[in-house]
């Protein structure tokens, strides 16, 4: 059972294995960063040619602010 829960700081029963380099954990939701949801402008409509520029710089201020772990592969969505 020690093999695999450990103590690290103030927190018991983490769960982590060794590897060659170091120690792989689990994530701890309790690290996650709370991100609060920007909405949408109440005029904007992502059909109308003039709000391209809009949705455009907000899709990659999304994509940039999302962590590296939860991103899905690269060409996992197809744009329609």
């Amino acid at each position: 059972m020690n093999n695999y829960f450990k103590t690290r700081g103030n927190r018991k029963w983490i769960f982590a294995a060794k590897k060659e380099h170091g120690e792989e954990k689990l994530i701890i939701e309790a690290d996650t960063p709370i991100r609060r949801h920007v909405k949408i402008k109440a005029s904007a409509n992502s059909h109308d040619p003039v709000w391209k520029e809009y949705f455009a710089t907000r899709k990659k201020q999304m994509k940039e602010s999302i962590p590296w772990w939860s991103r899905a592969p690269e060409g996992a969505f197809v744009e329609a």
